[in-house]
């Protein structure tokens, strides 16, 4: 094999490794935020912004029916959008 294919497949082997390492990471990432039972409001139903945070992992509703959000979404969100900037 000359240098010149060497090191192109040399290349080929490093960009695999790395995607591989990469989704192995991404995968584990995931698994991890998917555990986190918190979740989140940001207003309240008047429409007042009130950021609240529950521990207990609440589902919402009652009679102010209150919306939340999962926290591992947000953090899942945050991750993709800072990743997919490289």
């Amino acid at each position: 094999m000359s240098d010149k294919e060497e090191s192109f497949s040399n290349k080929i082997i490093d960009a695999t490794r790395d995607s591989l390492a990469y989704t192995v990471a991404e995968n584990r990432v995931n698994e991890l935020l998917d555990k986190i039972k918190y979740t989140y409001r940001w207003n309240t139903s008047k429409k007042i912004f009130s950021p609240k945070l529950y521990t207990s992992g609440w589902k919402g509703g009652s009679r102010g029916n209150i919306k939340v959000h999962k926290f591992s979404g947000l953090l899942k969100k945050s991750m993709e959008r800072c990743f997919n900037n490289f």
